[in-house]
């Protein structure tokens, strides 16, 4: 919902580890300022832990923002 305040915030009161949260949050607030239809797409999801089995890994995720 393009909600970067709402990210900041729960990245911040949980302390959760992410690297380039800052740059996506930037991304959603370009794409929700170019137009008014505004979406995102979950392209692919993964952990480090599919490859090397593992209890600590690192999440990636591939997100296209986009706008009609």
């Amino acid at each position: 919902n393009f909600d970067t305040e709402g990210i900041a915030e729960k990245v911040n009161r949980h302390s959760i580890s992410a690297c380039g949260y800052g740059p996506s949050m930037a991304l959603a607030e370009y794409t929700r300022m170019t137009g008014k239809d505004a979406f995102t797409m979950l392209l692919r999801y993964g952990h480090s832990g599919q490859v090397v089995p593992s209890e600590k890994v690192v999440a990636y995720a591939s997100i296209l923002f986009y706008s009609k």
